[in-house]
């Protein structure tokens, strides 16, 4: 059960009831996402199972792409549609040339400020639960990418927008600044999260209606398959055992190295292509190049 499972999540359901669907519908008790989707959101979750757990650092830093509805005119404290009325503005007229020069002005690296209502944490304890105690406490403003915004429709003083952007983004803070931008306040109504880095909704299995065990097995993505954008080192036996009980392996014992770079971990892979090991770079002219951070077997 070691692998990786695409998830459509539906709406309603919180990032952990699909991870805890998949625990018992698999019967696998070491399971867990990549990055959290709010309730009100739907699609792509990624849920690593088994060994594969101990990949999810890897993860968190990958592109991700979402369809956003943008409802003008209304902010609610949570900035999206499960919220409370915060602040309400006229909406000024508008045409689509308009807004997509509104929307041009957020491509490239931005400052964001996340939402009151965030997992980030704050001396220690998430803001959402003191924006639930009533406590106004704000996180400092982050940088985050928008690599591609683009206006899908437009109906009254609603708006749909693609966004691809880096991980970390909150496109909940971006409906928000979006609409300041316009002249009015908003919030983010609808949410879908189409892809993650390489991985698409279109490829993932459902949790409306339940899938079956079969169905959803079918679905599981092995291990020597993740991570295929860092690259792979493969290694002699001597060098699988040094890596299997967690030493580092000499120069010598590398059947194949890929071109070094001191930011880039990489794939640690028997002769077969079997996957043991992340490691993590330790210098060019270092006897043991590599140093195995996460041990897989």
């Amino acid at each position: 059960m070691d692998g990786l499972i695409l998830t459509d999540k539906p709406v309603g359901w919180t990032s952990h009831d699909a991870v805890l669907f998949l625990r018992r519908l698999l019967k696998e008790k070491r399971a867990g996402h990549t990055g959290t989707l709010d309730p009100s959101a739907t699609g792509l979750l990624l849920v690593l199972l088994g060994k594969a757990t101990r990949l999810a650092q890897f993860y968190g830093g990958d592109k991700k792409e979402y369809e956003a509805v943008v409802k003008l005119g209304c902010e609610t404290d949570t900035l999206d549609a499960e919220g409370k009325t915060v602040r309400e503005l006229p909406v000024p007229a508008f045409d689509r040339a308009a807004l997509e020069e509104i929307l041009s002005r957020f491509t490239g690296e931005i400052e964001q400020v996340p939402p009151s209502y965030s997992a980030i944490k704050i001396d220690g304890q998430p803001l959402y639960r003191q924006a639930r105690k009533g406590l106004e406490v704000q996180a400092p403003p982050r940088r985050v990418v928008i690599y591609v915004i683009e206006l899908l429709n437009i109906s009254g003083a609603e708006f749909s927008i693609r966004v691809v952007c880096s991980g970390g983004t909150y496109i909940r803070s971006l409906a928000r600044d979006i609409s300041e931008a316009l002249g009015t306040c908003g919030h983010l109504s609808g949410l879908r999260r189409t892809a993650a880095g390489t991985y698409r909704v279109e490829d993932a299995v459902s949790l409306e209606p339940k899938p079956s065990t079969e169905e959803a097995l079918r679905k599981i993505i092995p291990l020597d398959m993740l991570l295929p954008g860092l690259p792979a080192a493969r290694l002699t036996s001597r060098g699988v055992e040094d890596v299997r009980h967690g030493r580092p392996s000499l120069r010598g014992d590398f059947i194949s190295l890929p071109e070094y770079s001191e930011d880039i971990p990489v794939r640690l892979m028997d002769e077969s292509g079997r996957l043991l090991a992340i490691g993590i770079p330790a210098g060019e002219d270092a006897a043991n190049p590599y140093l195995p951070k996460v041990v897989l077997g």
